[in-house]
């Protein structure tokens, strides 16, 4: 029988799409509450005589002589401990843990509690960024000598994102990938912090800060009601204030006065940026600075349309979770380019995937470009089109393309800016 091109052109569409299918709906397994639980167990680490409580999940339990996994280790932010921001149990209203999510998709997956958060130690300390890194330094130790994995991927929300970038500037041998959530760099024109900045004599002079329930709910509603379900902030309440209504107020300092805290030309490690379309503290003007100061070329910048500042409680978490496991960390289990997670069902405002972008002679500037694509989108959004796979997608097609040419003189440029 004589094959033509075409028929083995709809051979391999066919081919690819079973291949793209089937992670996708591993994924979609894994964001729902299972019957069986994964593996846990509780650690310690030692960070002088401070005492920083670690907590560890698994598909299965470790087996002696088996493959180690890739270790994902989360980053809490500034109001609330480490469990209840990625392993919060909410019964009746789907998963909110990113712990099981990520561990039913392969990973060893591990949080920590900061100095005078949660279950660690409670001291004189206020806590800043500086404090955390150590934090981090500690608990890697931890993780290499349990696992043996010397190198782990960061997922920090929030100024747990300048921890983990903190963290990626000191030990960038130690670090795989980094995912920075809520992020902020200098905090440019934030409405949020030009709000916090308020009380900058009370943080400057106290170690503690009130975080009452009022003060857990209002995370979820100053920026854009709506874009979580209420009662997340409940069951996120009443695990906090098992640990009492006072936090540290060091991010707090550091966000207000001492930014930024992270150099971007000093993160060497593949970078994916998260924000929220209406996040109020990760301002685009301030990540598109950051974001184009990146020296890898494995680097994403990612918008998350209807989210707002915590992008693993918001109620389209999930657009979160695939690009995580799609972009920032499935290489690591060996996926081929067909065998990651197939995320078109969930459509991002823009998403830029940088391999070579940076180094194009027309167009202006990187933050120009970024600017203009962001404009195109809103305003196709405005006009009521519905932005769906095609826009992201050929985004980032545009930018493979352009990745596969770069340093190739003026064909890649050309392409990329078809």
């Amino acid at each position: 029988m004589k094959v033509t091109n075409q028929s083995r052109s709809m051979s391999r569409r066919k081919v690819m799409a079973g291949a793209l299918l089937a992670p996708a709906a591993a994924l979609a397994q894994a964001t729902k509450p299972a019957s069986s639980k994964p593996w846990s167990k509780e650690y310690w680490a030692q960070k002088g005589a401070v005492k920083l409580y670690m907590f560890r999940k698994r598909k299965t339990s470790p087996k002696a002589g088996e493959k180690p996994l890739p270790v994902l280790l989360l980053i809490h932010g500034s109001s609330n401990s480490s469990r209840s921001s990625f392993d919060l149990a909410t019964p009746g209203r789907g998963e909110y843990s990113v712990m099981n999510v990520f561990a039913r998709l392969g990973y060893d997956v591990w949080t920590m509690d900061h100095e005078n958060y949660g279950r660690s130690s409670q001291t004189q300390s206020n806590s800043d960024i500086a404090s955390g890194v150590q934090d981090i330094q500690a608990g890697t130790e931890v993780i290499a000598r349990v696992t043996g994995r010397h190198k782990v991927h960061l997922f920090g929300e929030s100024s747990g994102g300048l921890r983990a970038g903190a963290y990626a500037m000191a030990e960038p041998n130690r670090v795989d990938r980094l995912v920075l959530g809520a992020f902020t760099y200098k905090g440019d024109n934030s409405p949020t912090l030009t709000e916090r900045a308020k009380n900058l004599d009370y943080y400057r002079t106290h170690n503690r800060r009130l975080r009452d329930r009022d003060m857990i709910r209002s995370i979820f509603t100053r920026d854009k009601p709506g874009t979580t379900d209420p009662a997340i902030a409940e069951f996120l309440a009443d695990e906090e204030l098992k640990f009492g209504d006072q936090v540290p107020t060091g991010t707090y300092l550091d966000m207000t006065a001492n930014l930024p805290v992270v150099d971007p030309k000093r993160v060497t490690a593949p970078v994916l940026l998260v924000r929220g379309e209406y996040d109020g503290i990760a301002t685009m003007s301030d990540l598109t600075d950051f974001f184009s100061q990146l020296p890898s070329g494995d680097r994403q910048l990612v918008v998350l349309p209807g989210m707002a500042h915590s992008v693993v409680m918001g109620l389209h978490r999930q657009i979160l979770l695939a690009r995580h496991a799609r972009i920032s960390v499935f290489a690591d289990i060996g996926a081929s380019n067909t065998q990651r997670v197939n995320y078109e069902n969930f459509p991002c405002l823009f998403a830029i995937d940088t391999r070579g972008l940076f180094d194009r002679q027309a167009g202006g500037s990187f933050g120009d470009r970024v600017r203009r694509r962001a404009a195109h989108y809103r305003r196709r959004q405005r006009a009521g089109r519905k932005l769906g796979v095609r826009d992201g997608e050929r985004e980032n097609h545009r930018c493979r393309t352009q990745g596969r040419h770069h340093g190739s003189g003026r064909r890649g440029a050309r392409r990329s800016d078809r």
